[in-house]
């Protein structure tokens, strides 16, 4: 029962340390081509923005041919299992040690993936994303990123952080009363249909030029609900939480624990899918 859990969890390394060189190989190397073929052409994509339908089926799939990668392997060890109740003599665990050295080096050297995933643990991005919810991002080198995008930010600390951004280089930047003014224009505001956020806090719709519009949390009347206008510099984006009490970004320098203007060189890549949430409801939304 333990070899076949193990054959489970280690699909074809158990079967070759029971003996089963070929079947063991086998089970690895297609492990090996579901991570080569089936999530290097997410960087094909101009952007998963406008396909995201198109890259949670993508996903699924490779989830669903891992189960049964996985399922077989477990299949194999228990049948190997009750042949014999030992491993064959020690000449053949020599494969089994070689094996494992190579998949270390493959995975010490083997390029980055385009999709990471980051578990959320403050509120400053509520009510958009939940601390304790795990998402997707997408951190593909060179892609395109734009004003409403939820991205990673890594702060000078090297701590990755997400926030909305909300303004490009050359862009004007400043807050009234709680309210984005970007380039001399208010970005509009309006109360979230059937929204509740809470004695005293607001829960309103934001929307930016054409983006979708998102929502954000207004708690109370902060100093930081005001901020004269700032020229975002060239290589620079400016970024706020969705929770506006309640985030550490743009709006206050490292100094004070915030981001200031982040350089592009720090913006990882674009947050596209919630793929866990204590509500089920929430799960493989795009925020």
């Amino acid at each position: 029962m333990l070899l076949t859990l193990l054959g489970l969890l280690l699909p074809g390394w158990v079967l070759i340390w029971l003996g089963r060189l070929r079947a063991g190989l086998a089970f690895l190397l297609i492990g090996q081509a579901m991570f080569l073929f089936t999530l290097p052409p997410l960087w094909l994509l101009p952007t998963t923005r406008d396909l995201e339908g198109w890259a949670l089926a993508w996903l699924a799939g490779f989830l669903v041919v891992g189960v049964l990668v996985n399922l077989g392997s477990a299949v194999m060890v228990w049948r190997a299992s009750r042949l014999r109740a030992r491993p064959r003599p020690y000449r053949w665990h020599w494969p089994f040690w070689c094996t494992l050295a190579g998949f270390i080096a493959f995975a010490i050297v083997a390029p980055d993936g385009p999709i990471h995933a980051y578990v959320i643990t403050s509120r400053s991005m509520a009510p958009t994303l939940a601390a304790g919810e795990r998402i997707w991002a997408d951190q593909r080198i060179g892609q395109t990123l734009v004003r409403g995008d939820l991205v990673i930010v890594l702060d000078d600390s090297n701590v990755a952080r997400i926030e909305r951004l909300m303004a490009v280089a050359g862009d004007r930047v400043a807050l009234q009363d709680g309210v984005v003014i970007l380039n001399g224009q208010p970005v509009p505001q309006r109360a979230a249909p059937a929204a509740s956020a809470g004695a005293g806090a607001k829960m309103l719709m934001e929307q930016l030029p054409g983006r979708p519009a998102h929502r954000i949390l207004d708690m109370a009347a902060t100093p930081q609900d005001d901020m004269a206008e700032q020229l975002v510099p060239k290589d620079h984006v400016f970024v706020l939480g969705d929770n506006r009490d309640d985030s550490l970004d743009s709006r206050f320098p490292a100094a004070m624990n915030g981001l200031g203007m982040v350089h592009q060189d720090r913006l990882l890549g674009r947050v596209f899918l919630i793929y866990w949430s204590d509500d089920r409801a929430r799960i493989g939304r795009v925020p």
